[in-house]
């Protein structure tokens, strides 16, 4: 055999080494959902190497093969927070469309935060992140969220600018809930019923002329797929001037 064979080789050997292998991708995700069992349990600054370890009944110099510290292990926590809330979100929100998707989609968050506290905490703080990962998924979650806006008759620049306020409120909400700051499960899902109202009424004023509670239905029926194509509705020239408390009216659930 010859040397520029054997060289050749061992090359290839190093490389095949350092391919990850299954049993490899096996340990990371079984030390993710060990991760998310502390931080759903005991909460996020519960977290730590030494109690992930003892979980797993491994040393911890073992989760360095895999993370190289517990910062990384949250932020990968993160991710896949981030994945299943999109997921989530398409699935809640599929042939729906305005006030029946925006609230499908804010109560599929809020209760995925109650059944996973410490993943969602952990996905907030992420969201705050500049790695080029977390801006990616940051941004497919700003989008699907803003998909669903457009079904209130707005293009998507609006949407988009929208997106950001309900991502922002809901997530303070839902946060606050968590800490105990909202007061009994009944008064906070009072709350937060008026919350969604706020949103929609919010949503309706920045688009097109308002949806009626029956082209709400039409829509969903429609499966518009949250996306508005149809022209507004013109005010004919010489129809009077609507009234302020009438519109007021039109806005209040």
């Amino acid at each position: 055999m010859s040397s520029q064979t054997v060289e050749t080789a061992m090359i290839s050997s190093r490389a095949v080494a350092s391919r990850p292998t299954r049993p490899a991708a096996a340990d990371r995700s079984r030390i993710l959902v060990a991760a998310a069992e502390i931080a759903d349990s005991f909460g996020l600054d519960a977290l730590n190497t030494g109690r992930l370890a003892k979980r797993l009944r491994m040393r911890p110099g073992s989760l360095y093969r895999h993370f190289p510290n517990i910062d990384a292990i949250i932020h990968a926590l993160a991710l896949r927070t981030f994945e299943e809330m999109i997921e989530m979100h398409d699935l809640a929100t599929r042939d729906r469309a305005a006030r029946p998707a925006l609230e499908a989609l804010a109560n599929a968050q809020r209760t995925y935060a109650q059944a996973r506290p410490g993943c969602y905490r952990a996905a907030v703080q992420a969201g705050q992140g500049t790695q080029l990962a977390t801006k990616t998924l940051r941004e497919r979650y700003l989008h699907a969220v803003a998909t669903v806006l457009q079904s209130y008759r707005l293009d998507m620049d609006a949407a988009v600018e929208i997106a950001r306020c309900v991502i922002a409120v809901l997530q303070g909400f839902i946060i606050v809930e968590l800490s105990g700051g909202v007061g009994t499960s009944f008064e906070a899902d009072e709350s937060f019923q008026r919350l969604l109202d706020m949103l929609d009424a919010g949503a309706r004023a920045a688009g097109g002329p308002c949806l009626t509670p029956a082209e709400d239905a039409v829509a969903t029926v429609a499966g518009m797929g949250g996306a508005w194509t149809g022209a507004p509705r013109a005010q004919a020239a010489d129809a009077p001037a609507e009234r302020p408390h009438a519109r007021e009216s039109r806005l209040t659930p």
